[in-house]
Parts: structure tokens; C-alpha cells; sequence
């Protein structure tokens, strides 16, 4: 009998300290709601999450991965060495229909398209060529004129680093820009210890320092 109460207590802590009951996307910001200060935390089956501090204030955007435990009405989080990536570009094979023609597409590190990404087109002398905005697909087109010769593709959007590519010497061009944000990576050994005041379904009331936010869960 002493036997399987041991078990029994031993099964309880692990149900408690299993992670499995929070997981999935969270964020302090509803969805379809425009917010100037936003969190999103991630939640994984593993025990890994992932943190995203984003606001209007881009020098404060913030972005960390680690591990977490949910112990007595207490989420901890402790972070890893996180790398928030570079931007890159990427050369595809280029339709042979086109003649004086740059293809883009461009998306975030997660390959999700960027709406609205400026783009500038120069020549070998750094001159202006033409200046393109990406579409609702991340997508956008930048022709040139005969005797013109592509140098390079500048690329800038809110929120991320502005990136500058060489582009080669071709009649017909297609590129894939892959941008990181501005975010500042939070260091390995920091630890986060919030107040689960409430844990549900679709929120999380979480306690910090005194200072109370709601996270909704917008993903499974």
C-alpha cells in the first residue's frame, strides 16, 4: 500500500510539473486589434518557448527562447543563447519570358510574406533605377530600360533591418529577400518569473514585478 501511494504522489508531480496544458501561442494583443506595445509568448509540448517583445519604440523590441516549468501557479521562464538571425537573399532561377526584369519576393526569417516593403532598384554607379513597393503576397516587380545595368536592390520595412544586395548582370533577375527584425536577443541565464493568477483554454493572467498582463492564446 506504501508502494503505490509513492507512485501515485509521483505521478501527481509529474501532471504538475508537465507543460502540456498551456501550450501554444500567446499574445497581449487580440487579434485583428492594433496595438503599439505588443508580447507574444509560445509555448511548447517539449517545454521550450519562445518570447517576442515588439512596440512602436523599435529599440526596445525584444526576442528570447529558453525553457519553462509551471510550478505552483508560477510559470518560470529561463533563456538560452538565442541568434535573431541576419537577412539574406537568395537568387532563383529567373523566367526566360522576361526581358529587363527584377522578380522579388519578399518574407521574414519564418518565410511569412512582408506587405508593403520598400524597395529600390540602383544602378552600377549606386544611381536610381526605379522604386517598387511589395503586394499582399510579398511580391513586387522592377523593370528597367535598355542600356540601364542592375547593381544592387535595397530593401527597407518597418521593424526590421534594412537590407542592401548586389544583384548580377542578367537580362532577367528573381530573388527571394529573407529580412530579420530589429529585435535584441535577451541573454542566456535570464529568468522570468511570473504569478499564474489564471490559467485557461484561450488566457493566461500572468504577474510580473508588480505589473499584470493578459495573454490570449490566438494558436494552438
Amino acid at each position: 500500500m506504501k508502494h503505490v501511494f509513492f507512485i501515485f504522489l509521483f505521478f501527481l508531480l509529474c501532471v504538475s510539473c508537465s507543460p502540456k496544458v498551456i501550450t501554444g501561442l500567446y499574445s497581449t494583443a487580440l487579434p485583428g486589434q492594433i496595438s503599439f506595445v505588443n508580447q507574444q509568448l509560445k509555448l511548447n509540448e517539449d517545454g521550450t518557448f519562445i518570447y517576442n517583445y515588439a512596440s512602436d519604440d523599435l529599440n526596445s523590441n525584444q526576442k528570447g527562447k529558453g525553457k519553462y516549468q509551471l510550478l505552483d501557479r508560477k510559470l518560470i521562464l529561463t533563456f538560452e543563447s538565442f541568434d535573431a538571425g541576419i537577412s539574406l537573399m537568395t537568387k532563383n532561377k529567373a523566367s526566360s519570358k522576361f526581358n529587363n526584369v527584377l522578380r522579388l519576393l519578399v518574407q521574414d526569417l519564418d518565410d511569412r510574406p512582408l506587405v508593403g516593403v520598400s524597395l529600390t532598384l540602383r544602378d552600377l554607379e549606386n544611381k536610381l533605377i526605379i522604386r517598387g513597393i511589395t503586394n499582399e503576397k510579398g511580391n513586387c516587380v522592377l523593370p528597367w530600360k535598355e542600356g540601364q545595368s542592375p547593381g544592387s536592390i535595397e530593401a527597407s520595412y518597418i521593424g526590421f533591418s534594412n537590407f542592401i544586395g548586389a544583384v548580377n548582370q542578367d537580362t532577367s533577375l528573381d530573388y527571394t529577400i529573407s529580412m530579420s527584425h530589429t529585435y535584441r536577443a535577451i541573454e542566456a541565464g535570464t529568468v522570468w518569473e511570473y504569478l499564474a493568477k489564471k490559467t485557461g483554454q484561450d488566457r493566461m493572467v500572468l504577474v510580473r514585478d508588480n505589473r499584470k498582463s493578459t495573454f490570449v492564446k490566438i494558436q494552438e
